[in-house]
């Protein structure tokens, strides 16, 4: 058939495969209905840089008999179980780790941060406990979700250490306690925390992220004030406060945000008009 899957012609020629000088590069079959494990000869592709085997209905446990040239790894919406392995931090190279909507429980284990990650997606599983300190040693980290599992602990200030960190979602977890200043960058351009157990006032030290697109901190217990200096965040598209505790009026400088597209702030303790 079209696919050439273990036919006699060379692996290049399958469907999803891409090679260099007849040596296998890229494997990418998302989408297409497969089923079973991920066989462990693909240690054997000694220059595979890309795997992408996402949408699928892919069982098994995580793979960590990986070549070390692996610079993407896209396993998302498969039927993946188990724990994530520990070392996957001696993948070098490796860029993307995306696992999210699997079935993986467990722990995040301080060694699966490879050196180069820029993007880790592990949202909709089941993963438990504290994040690792770890985790803030990922220079290049510019995308994050971890959101829709259950974990715990407090939103680390060393979060704005990763001066690359763009994309912060820890949204649907169990993270408790108050916000510092200390976490938010310059960098970072989306940060959803909604439906934790956050509580308190939003620290002064949110509106240091000057380019800040979208907040959501809806379905906590925040309370206090909305701050005035929300309408300094002229780059803000999503307002996202509802369902927490705030009390006051709406400040009028939000009615001057000119980027913003939605502002939530139903199920609160406000009195006044929108502005």
């Amino acid at each position: 058939g079209r696919y050439r899957f273990l036919s006699g012609v060379s692996e290049c020629h399958w469907f999803g495969v891409e090679c260099l000088a007849d040596k296998v590069r890229q494997i990418n079959l998302k989408n297409n209905k497969l089923r079973g494990r991920i066989p462990s000869e693909i240690s054997s592709l000694l220059l595979l840089k890309e795997l992408d085997l996402s949408y699928n209905s892919i069982s098994g446990s995580f793979p960590d008999n990986l070549p070390d040239s692996i610079q993407k790894l896209i396993l998302n919406n498969n039927d993946i179980r188990g724990t994530i392995p520990l070392h996957l931090d001696k993948y070098t190279k490796l860029i993307t780790l995306s696992a999210g909507h699997n079935k993986l429980s467990g722990t995040l284990p301080p060694s699966t941060f490879s050196p180069a990650l820029e993007h880790l997606v592990l949202q909709g599983n089941t993963l438990q406990g504290t994040l690792p300190d770890t985790l803030y040693d990922v220079t290049y980290l510019s995308e994050i979700d971890l959101s829709s599992n259950q974990f715990t602990g407090t939103i680390s200030p060393q979060w704005s250490s990763l001066e690359y960190l763009y994309s912060l979602n820890l949204m649907a977890n169990q993270f408790s306690g108050t916000l510092s200043d200390d976490i938010f960058s310059p960098s970072m351009g989306q940060i959803l925390l909604g439906m934790n157990k956050l509580r308190g006032t939003l620290p002064e030290g949110l509106f240091a992220s000057k380019h800040l697109k979208y907040l959501d901190l809806g379905a906590n217990e925040f309370t206090g004030t909305i701050p005035e200096r929300f309408g300094e965040l002229q780059s803000l598209k999503h307002l996202i406060l509802w369902k927490n505790k705030f009390t006051g009026t709406i400040p009028r400088q939000i009615g001057s945000m000119g980027s913003l597209e939605m502002f939530q702030v139903v199920y609160n303790y406000l009195s006044g008009e929108m502005p």
